[in-house]
């Protein structure tokens, strides 16, 4: 091969390795949660005229623009982008201008006249069919487009698995679901959810029907080399598949998105006592994650955040101040989120006498002509005196009792619990309350994350759940 061919080739790669690199990082974060993407060009000695130009301008994903400048505009091109998320677009907004046509026609190839390029065409299968990578425009919008012929079918997942050389590498299939967009309405709270548990159900079945295959193939005999290799790249992409704590992070993700508040606060105002400096800063961060739970439209007066010696985390209303533990740094982190919301919403509801008479009112509704039981039943922890009406409530803790001396329910704890299970439903299991054959609750057991899909879904619960979702965002 003479050098001016290598050269070319080489040229050529890198082009498609760069234009393929974006589309892939393109395709992989939801432009729901990164609105903006800014341009980055390399500023050395190659740089042209027309990516100097382009070089820092912040663009729009999704617009014609975006479309057309997420590619490489020229051979050799080596542009990149650095991804602006939801909280930051605020203060980042978009500031793109197309080039000037001279710069387009001199050094913008790709732009100015695609149809010269062939196709890019490589041997990367198995069985010698070709990737192949084209760029054409949009016959309706003209927009430059680059189309990939992708796999998506899970035999050829499994071949191309076989055939790589790299054992750490996993085609990303099945394809993740995209995150949902923010509820605005308790109806659409609830298609949300239904939509995104059938989602994610499907996601499952092709996941595991991908493990079984290659689980299959890894249990094969090895009688030569080639059988060997096999077993041994079967073996180790399912094992990696299911180490990949990525999956299941996502799926949570998109679930507390179907819960947020779809017009959070700004901030939660607080003040941090006797924490270390890592303590402190592991509070502001899950600080920062609850407002997104918060609406705006509700009197919300700074909190304390304290750690003392307790057993459990508790709200102290004289002092507006959330006691916490010395254990809670080492819970997981939906937990230590979950406890935040739960303790806070406490807060919330004394400085917002609306928000509290209803939820005061929604639990009158549930519990109406119901007598109430010792949680001591439930759980050994609770005191004698702590009693609550369980009601159908997911969890029984949601109908503890507050009362002042004349016998009147002062407090609840059901806009708490709403949280609390939303992130049991993270953890996927929840208790549930157990009756005997009279309908006496005997105590409670842990509901696998089907019965939970049920649960969520119950007609019974359904005017709660509304209730709920309406005193928290609704419109003030």
């Amino acid at each position: 091969m003479n050098p001016q061919t290598q050269n070319k080739l080489a040229a050529t790669a890198a082009t498609a390795y760069t234009e393929i690199a974006n589309l892939a990082e393109d395709l992989t974060l939801p432009q729901s949660e990164y609105p903006l993407a800014q341009i980055i060009e390399t500023l050395d000695e190659n740089i042209c005229p027309l990516c100097q130009f382009l070089h820092g301008k912040i663009i729009q994903r999704g617009t014609p623009e975006w479309e057309e400048y997420r590619l490489p505009s020229h051979i050799n091109c080596r542009r990149t982008f650095a991804y602006i998320s939801q909280e930051d677009a605020p203060d980042n907004p978009p500031d793109f201008t197309p080039p000037p046509q001279d710069l387009l026609q001199k050094h913008g190839h790709f732009h100015s006249d695609p149809r010269r390029y062939e196709p890019l065409r490589a041997p990367a299968y198995a069985d010698r069919r070709q990737f192949i990578l084209i760029r054409t425009r949009d016959p309706r919008t003209g927009t430059l487009q680059s189309v990939l012929s992708h796999l998506t079918d899970i035999d050829d997942i499994i071949e191309r698995i076989l055939a790589s050389d790299d054992l750490f590498t996993i085609p990303n299939f099945p394809r993740l679901p995209r995150k949902p967009a923010t509820p605005k309405s308790p109806d659409e709270l609830a298609a949300a959810y239904a939509q995104h548990t059938q989602e994610w159900e499907t996601f499952y079945a092709q996941l595991n029907r991908l493990i079984q295959n290659l689980d299959a193939i890894a249990n094969q005999p090895i009688t030569d080399e080639t059988s060997f290799t096999r077993v041994a790249r079967a073996t180790s992409a399912a094992a990696r598949i299911r180490r990949n704590p990525i999956i299941f992070q996502r799926e949570q993700q998109h679930l507390l998105t179907i819960f947020q508040s779809p017009n959070p606060v700004r901030r939660v105002p607080h003040k941090l006592q006797n924490m270390t400096q890592e303590e402190q800063e592991t509070v502001r961060q899950l600080l920062k994650q609850a407002r997104l739970f918060i609406s705006k439209g509700h009197n919300t007066p700074p909190i304390t955040i304290t750690v003392a010696t307790t057993e459990r985390e508790f709200y102290d209303p004289p002092r507006d101040t959330i006691v916490i533990s010395r254990q809670f740094f080492s819970y997981p982190q939906n937990k230590q989120l979950s406890t935040l919301l739960h303790e806070y919403h406490h807060h919330l509801e004394r400085y917002n006498p609306e928000l509290h008479a209803k939820a005061l009112s929604l639990y009158a509704e549930r519990t109406r002509g119901q007598q109430p039981i010792p949680l001591q039943r439930f759980d050994p922890r609770y005191k004698p005196e702590e009693l609550a009406i369980p009601d159908d409530f997911p969890n029984p803790y949601m109908g503890k009792l507050y009362l002042d001396a004349q016998g009147n329910q002062t407090d609840t704890e059901i806009l708490t619990q709403y949280h609390d299970y939303i992130f049991s439903r993270l953890r996927q299991n929840e208790n549930r309350t157990v009756r005997n054959e009279t309908g006496t609750p005997v105590g409670y057991k842990t509901a696998t994350q089907d019965e939970l899909h049920t649960l969520m879904t119950n007609p019974k619960l359904a005017s709660l759940w509304r209730g709920i979702w309406l005193a928290l965002h609704g419109q003030r």
